[in-house]
């Protein structure tokens, strides 16, 4: 079952259905299995992220900064 279209915003686990959290988990399997053939999965060309911190994250700036372009897509961050 594909998402809704239209913003959603994931602030607790009841945001989601079963349904929902069948396909959320369906299609992370596909993408991880991809990565781990070597083969190229890029939904994200074309799109960037900006990030904007409180608080000092090198990590999580990075890993974000990583998946982006793992996915096709390009990260800034603005502090």
């Amino acid at each position: 079952m594909p998402p809704t279209p239209g913003p959603r915003h994931y602030l607790q686990f009841s945001d989601l259905t079963r349904e929902e959290y069948a396909y959320l988990f369906a299609r992370t399997a596909l993408i991880k299995a991809k990565f781990k053939r070597y083969e190229i999965h890029q939904p994200l060309v074309d799109r960037t992220l900006a990030m904007i911190f409180e608080k000092h994250s090198t990590r999580t700036r990075l890993s974000f900064e990583a998946g982006m372009h793992q996915l096709g897509g390009a990260a800034i961050y603005i502090n």
